[in-house]
């Protein structure tokens, strides 16, 4: 009897790797060899991603074994910086997203124990800007509280004791389960439109990104979702202060980056950051609605 063997394409590594392995895929698919030939793939309207392609079975798969908390793997796109404008763009198409995804506490060991942490608070982004929405449903809230405990208590035992196989199940068990959000429809905010603006603006990691802006977006947002903002941080087992000093208390604990000024942001890029974040998709879900750059501005000042 003969077994069908399909070749796939292993990657391990964090969230920069497995998104430039996406484009890849979708580059090798469709023979794709200048940066202009992307552009169809750009953004979320460029394939009925709830329906598989007819040439599904022509398509090399990924293995994904991810070594960091930023979940880039649990996604059909893959972010890519477009040095033509300074922005990082969304490209997606359903076959990119990987066919199997191998959670390994033991090969994060190896992972900077800064990098680990870090993208652990874009993890808790994940779950606290989607528990913090005006449409969040039941499954998504039940399944973020779920992730934001987890991650606050997983990711300072880490810190304290860097080989505790345990604790970084708990955080990468934390990271998936946040990412049913997206899957539920459930969108991010300003933390999220931000930060991929810092990226390609600043040179801003993607996770320092979260732990320098959450907690003051939560901040400026207060006013149209307080009562949101309460279940993150009783989530977070700080039911005795807001969402903004349980998210900034847990970046100290980390020893992680506070202040935009702390990650290299120059204030004097502000209003040129700002104009980019009202281009980009995540603004819409944002919570407290925003629509013009002065109202990003703010956002900026608060955390600088």
């Amino acid at each position: 009897m003969r077994l069908a063997v399909r070749a796939v394409e292993v990657v391990v590594g964090g969230g920069s790797a497995i998104d430039a392995a996406k484009l890849m895929l979708l580059c090798l698919r469709h023979d794709i060899a200048k940066v202009e030939e992307l552009d169809p793939y750009r953004g979320f309207s460029a394939a009925d991603f709830s329906v598989p392609p007819a040439d599904t079975s022509s398509w090399l798969r990924m293995v994904a074994v991810p070594t960091t908390l930023s979940a880039a793997e649990f996604t059909w796109f893959g972010g890519a910086y477009d040095a033509r404008r300074r922005v990082k763009d969304p490209y997606g198409y359903p076959m990119m997203v990987p066919q199997a995804i191998i959670l390994d506490p033991a090969i994060t060991l190896a992972t900077p124990l800064p990098l680990f942490l870090s993208t652990g608070m874009k993890a808790i982004d994940h779950a606290a800007e989607r528990l913090a929405s005006l449409t969040v449903e039941p499954l998504t809230e039940a399944i973020s509280i779920r992730a934001l405990r987890l991650l606050s208590r997983a990711l300072p035992s880490v810190l304290a004791e860097p080989a505790d196989l345990e604790a970084r199940f708990d955080c990468q068990m934390g990271m998936a389960i946040a990412m049913a959000g997206p899957a539920a429809g459930v969108g991010v905010g300003a933390s999220h439109a931000i930060g991929h603006v810092l990226g390609a603006h600043s040179g801003v990691a993607h996770g320092h990104t979260s732990c320098v802006l959450l907690p003051s977006v939560m901040r400026w947002n207060r006013g149209a979702n307080e009562a949101r903002q309460k279940t993150i941080s009783e989530a977070m087992g700080r039911s005795d202060v807001d969402a903004e000093t349980a998210l900034s208390d847990l970046v100290e604990r980390l020893k992680l980056p506070q202040r935009l000024r702390d990650v290299g942001v120059r204030r004097e890029d502000f209003t040129a950051i700002a104009e980019k974040v009202l281009d980009d998709f995540a603004i819409r879900g944002n919570p407290r609605t925003v629509t013009t750059p002065a109202q990003i501005v703010e956002i900026l000042d608060l955390a600088w």
